[in-house]
Parts: C-alpha cells; sequence; structure tokens
C-alpha cells in the first residue's frame, strides 16, 4: 500500500546476526562527500554512516534528484537474527520548498481565474497543472522508495522476491508515462489558448445577389 505523504515505514528481517549484516551495509554505503562530480561512477551506491544501533543514508543519483528518499534504519537483535526498522522520508527541504510553490501557485492563479480574464478551459488547466506536478514528484519519491526498499532487501537479506520487482517495474511506467504527459502538457495550453484564424471577408462581387 502507498501512502499519500512521502513516508514509508517498513521492516527487514534475517537471520544473520548483527556484524554480518552492518558488514553488508558497509560494503554498500561510503561516507558522505560535500563535493561529488555527477560524472564520477566511482562510488558505492549509497552515501551515509552506519552505528552499532542504526543508520543514515540515501542513494547516490546519477546526476540531479531531489526525490531520493533520506533513509534511517534502527537494529534490533532479538534471539536468533537482526531486525531492521527502516524509514524513508522526503528531504525536509524539498518538503517545504514543495509546499511554498503550491500556495504561491495558487494564491496568483486563483485571483487571475476569478477575475474572469480567462476562459474556462484555460482557467482549469491553470488550476490543474500544480495538481499534476505534484502527482509527479509524488511518482517520482514513491519510485526511488521502491528502488532503495529493493536495494536494502538485496543487501540486507540477499533476494528480492519478484512480487517487489514487479511492483518497482509498474513504478518505472507510471512515471515514464507520467514525464511524458508533462512534456506534452506545454503544447495541450498552446492550443487551447491559440486564437482562431479570423473569418475572411468575402468580396462584394461575390456575394450572392
Amino acid at each position: 500500500m502507498v501512502n499519500l505523504l512521502p513516508h514509508d515505514r517498513f521492516i527487514i528481517q534475517t537471520p544473520d546476526a548483527l556484524q554480518a549484516v552492518i558488514a553488508r551495509l558497509e560494503t554498500n554505503v561510503e561516507p558522505p562527500k560535500a563535493l561529488r562530480w555527477s560524472f564520477n561512477r566511482n562510488h558505492a551506491p549509497y552515501e551515509g554512516s552506519i552505528s552499532e544501533s542504526g543508520f543514515t543514508m540515501h542513494r547516490i543519483p546519477e546526476g540531479r534528484n531531489s526525490f531520493i528518499p533520506q533513509i534511517k534504519g534502527h537494529f534490533e537483535t532479538p534471539s536468533g537474527g537482526t531486525v531492521v526498522r527502516i524509514t524513508m522520508k522526503l528531504h525536509p527541504f524539498v518538503m517545504s520548498f514543495l509546499v511554498m510553490w503550491f500556495l504561491l501557485f495558487y494564491s496568483g492563479a486563483l485571483a487571475v481565474c476569478l477575475s474572469g480574464s480567462v476562459a474556462a478551459t484555460e482557467a482549469l488547466l491553470v488550476l490543474g497543472l500544480p495538481l499534476f506536478v505534484l502527482f509527479v514528484f509524488w511518482i517520482s519519491f514513491w519510485f526511488e522508495v521502491e528502488r532503495s526498499h529493493n536495494d536494502l532487501l538485496k543487501i540486507i537479506v540477499g533476494q528480492v522476491p519478484k512480487s517487489r520487482q514487479h511492483r518497482l517495474q509498474k513504478f518505472f511506467l507510471l512515471r515514464g508515462t507520467a514525464f511524458v504527459i508533462s512534456g506534452i502538457f506545454p503544447f495541450i495550453f498552446m492550443v487551447s489558448h491559440s486564437e482562431p484564424p479570423p473569418a475572411r471577408e468575402v468580396p462584394e462581387s461575390f456575394r450572392s445577389q
């Protein structure tokens, strides 16, 4: 089940000892760097810190990606294995930016639409744009959550269930569809906003008597 808010919690259990789990994580997580070149691929898939009690980390993106979740894990060691309680959420700065952008956009868009200076179709497009943008951002975040969830399963347990692989594929297709629609959205607005050409006046000589 997918939450409406960009926040997810789940548990990974393994019969392996805590030190074995930490060793696997350490091979896939490197310390954070203040400056990282986007074209450099010689790095671990994740960056963060690991301790005996848990870890904090996030995936190292290929380029810029503001929707990679911040991951926190807490270790528990019951008899006969290790339990990892994991929380993923959107970075607070990105969340604050989206809320402010949403409020500022609608404060201006509502004033324009209520003034009657735009047609009804154009008003619907303008008012629907922020909702669609938020939907694209929401899909992008949950795609990254599914990706990191599968990575953690592979690192900690050693395998990813086929059901989770299929789930990730569905999010990948949904994200791709959303990006395609967002690409053609400006053309839809331009077509709806364009005025029909003026009617050509029929010369006097061709008018019916």
